[in-house]
């Protein structure tokens, strides 16, 4: 997660979600695709993701059991 003592922005760009969450900026398009981020269009070429989605993802990830490979 974060590691400095600044809040995060309220919106991410897609690598900075995907370093909050420990994951490849590509899996960032996919949870947004599958609706679990939140995509914030701001023109026609930008998007940005919102922190609240990717803080909420994180807590859910955190309190679900391990799955087996």
């Amino acid at each position: 997660m974060h590691s400095s003592n600044e809040p995060l922005p309220t919106l991410l760009r897609y690598r900075e979600a995907a370093r909050e969450l420990g994951v490849c900026e590509r899996q960032i398009y996919n949870l947004v695709d599958q609706n679990l981020l939140e995509k914030v269009k701001l023109g026609t070429k930008t998007a940005r993701i919102t922190r609240t989605s990717v803080l909420t993802l994180a807590a859910q990830r955190a309190t679900e059991p391990p799955t087996a490979a």
